[in-house]
């Protein structure tokens, strides 16, 4: 699995190529609101794609982030910022669509014009490669927002079922948990991530093992357990900042549509997709 930080207040992006689709002001996901004029599940081709590409993408969007973002709105192609693809959001409710729609909900944009102009620039890589530069740029983070949020994404390797999860690094040296949450999208969780830690940071909130959260996910209550570690959910660079026995974990539980959680008897997804570090 992937490796990245992210500043306590900057969600924009995950690990290259992957790029924000949360709209920071609206706190909603943008979604193209109609399939812009060359996508690619128009009839003809329209991008020319080689035979059997289509298929392979939907198949690697299917198994990892659950969505596409438009060609069309990618940083070097026009104006419009990163949204949705959607034709693949019509034709496939994937769980990680599903939880976006509803922890955030969608706020639909309009396709660029195909005529309008373009730019030369293209996205670089924001992968962190070097650990002395991870870490220094972390303890900046650190010392500037009193946190840093960490995601960990899967990777080529990884079996199937492997799900993403992220957490803070920098709560544990004021001798409060560190804070984590697994299966979202990175921009839902680090946003979410950092509604709780300004909780904790500013306001000296307290979270207890089981306190229902009423007013973090809108229209639903979100849980926190306490526990240790694990194999799936291992905040290694907490662990490496401060010592395994050092750490203390909260983990951010969010329910299904009918707001069981994964404890509860038909818990609509499958028990992958939210690995946790303890049970009620």
């Amino acid at each position: 699995m992937d490796s990245m930080f992210e500043p306590a207040d900057e969600p924009e992006a995950d690990r290259s190529p992957r790029l924000g689709v949360g709209d920071p002001e609206l706190r909603k996901t943008r979604r193209l609101a109609r399939e812009c004029d060359t996508c690619i599940f128009k009839p003809g081709n329209p991008m020319h794609l080689d035979p059997g590409r289509l298929k392979q993408m939907v198949a690697e969007a299917r198994g990892d982030a659950g969505y596409i973002i438009c060609h069309s709105t990618l940083p070097y192609a026009g104006p419009v910022p990163p949204a949705l693809c959607r034709g693949f959001a019509d034709r496939y409710r994937t769980w990680q669509l599903q939880v976006m729609e509803r922890l955030w909900g969608f706020v639909d944009v309009e396709p660029p014009d195909p005529n309008s102009a373009r730019t030369s620039e293209c996205p670089g890589d924001t992968t962190v490669r070097d650990i002395d530069d991870f870490f220094r740029r972390q303890t900046q983070i650190i010392d500037t927002a009193g946190w840093a949020v960490t995601h960990v994404l899967p990777t080529d390797d990884d079996p199937d079922t492997t799900a993403p999860f992220a957490y803070t690094v920098g709560l544990t040296a004021h001798d409060y948990p560190e804070l984590i949450a697994a299966g979202l999208p990175p921009e839902v969780a680090h946003s979410l991530l950092n509604d709780l830690a300004r909780r904790v940071y500013d306001k000296a909130e307290r979270f207890t093992h089981g306190q229902r959260i009423t007013d973090l996910i809108a229209g639903y209550d979100a849980t926190i357990i306490d526990g240790p570690p694990t194999d799936e959910l291992l905040p290694a660079m907490a662990i490496n900042r401060y010592g395994r026995d050092q750490i203390r974990l909260q983990q951010l539980v969010w329910p299904d549509q009918q707001g069981r959680f994964p404890w509860d008897d038909g818990y609509n997804f499958d028990p992958h997709a939210q690995p946790l570090i303890a049970q009620l």
